[in-house]
């Protein structure tokens, strides 16, 4: 499977509480896996 050229869409699994806390933070890495099922991950890096 290639991800290479898709567009996905996110869904956060966080509360509006939580996620407000990185509203204005630089991120400045995306780190995308694919776990052992086939599932999906995102992780976002911020300084």
């Amino acid at each position: 499977m290639t991800l290479r050229n898709k567009v996905f869409k996110i869904k956060l699994q966080h509360g509006k509480e939580y996620v407000r806390k990185f509203v204005g933070r630089n991120w400045y890495e995306v780190v995308i896996g694919i776990g052992k099922h086939g599932r999906i991950w995102v992780s976002i890096l911020f300084r």
